[in-house]
């Protein structure tokens, strides 16, 4: 295997930049033995040689050929070679990697300096959140500790409730007998007042007939006075009346001796035995 065989083997990857460096020094040494303007700067055409289009690449001012060159701005006339070209897209594209390695660069630092002030803010919100947490744990207690009460107080209004519908059930069942007691007394109440409209009637008559009896007595007792002796009267009366007598006109039956049987005394089964015959009182 050749020299060059084995270095394009050795190299598959890098095959195509190992091959234009190989095609640039091969030009070189081709060029070096021909002269400059009888040949192609960048493939070495021969031009006395090869019937080929003659162009001054308008960058380096050196000849080159129709195929290893390029038209500019759509002109035949004005040509580029793909050596002046290569460099030229090289330096446009290592111009536009600077520039975008600036920008990624401004990009990284304004990302930097927005990870740094994020992470503050992080920093913060994590205190933040640990602050909350430590606040919820103390709320949580505070609630439970609540909630025990709240249960407490639930438990002594419930028995304080059951104690209240037991006197209630108490009350309402005295109440009940406080009502039947009531009708009953009510019932009674108006029975007393039947009865004691008839005792009034009743009284009214007892009066009325004891107005005329003493409007009898008192008639019976001017007779008495002025045709009447007091002796009569004395054996005509019963004992209870004559003693009623005696008491209500004392001054008549002052000089009256009693006798000896009514001055005895009498025990209580004789004033039971003198009941009124004479019905004057």
């Amino acid at each position: 295997m050749s020299k060059f065989g084995t270095f394009f083997k050795s190299n598959p990857e890098n095959k195509e930049s190992k091959l234009a460096a190989f095609s640039q020094k091969s030009t070189k040494f081709f060029s070096a033995m021909l002269d400059s303007k009888d040949t192609c700067r960048v493939g070495g055409c021969n031009f006395k040689l090869i019937s080929a289009n003659k162009f001054a690449c308008i960058s380096c001012s050196q000849a080159v050929c129709k195929e290893h060159s390029s038209e500019v701005s759509g002109e035949e006339s004005q040509r580029i070679c793909d050596f002046c070209r290569d460099d030229k897209i090289r330096a446009e594209k290592e111009g536009k990697t600077l520039e975008l390695k600036e920008k990624l660069f401004q990009e990284i630092r304004v990302l930097q300096e927005d990870r740094v002030s994020k992470t503050r803010e992080v920093s913060k919100l994590g205190s933040k959140i640990r602050k909350l947490e430590n606040e919820c744990k103390e709320n949580q207690t505070k609630f439970s500790a609540e909630q025990e009460e709240i249960k407490e107080n639930i438990e002594k209004q419930r028995l304080l409730l059951s104690a209240i519908e037991a006197e209630y059930k108490e009350i309402k069942m005295q109440l009940e007998g406080a009502q039947i007691i009531e009708g009953k007394a009510s019932i009674k109440l108006d029975r007393g007042n039947k009865t004691l409209g008839a005792l009034k009637v009743e009284i009214q008559t007892l009066e009325g007939e004891q107005s005329d009896k003493q409007a009898l007595l008192d008639e019976l007792k001017k007779t008495a006075s002025n045709n009447v002796p007091i002796k009569m009267i004395k054996e005509s009366l019963c004992k209870l009346c004559l003693m009623k007598v005696s008491l209500t006109n004392s001054i008549m039956f002052k000089n009256i001796v009693p006798t000896a049987e009514e001055k005895k005394p009498q025990s209580q089964e004789d004033m039971k035995r003198n009941i009124c015959t004479c019905e004057v009182y």
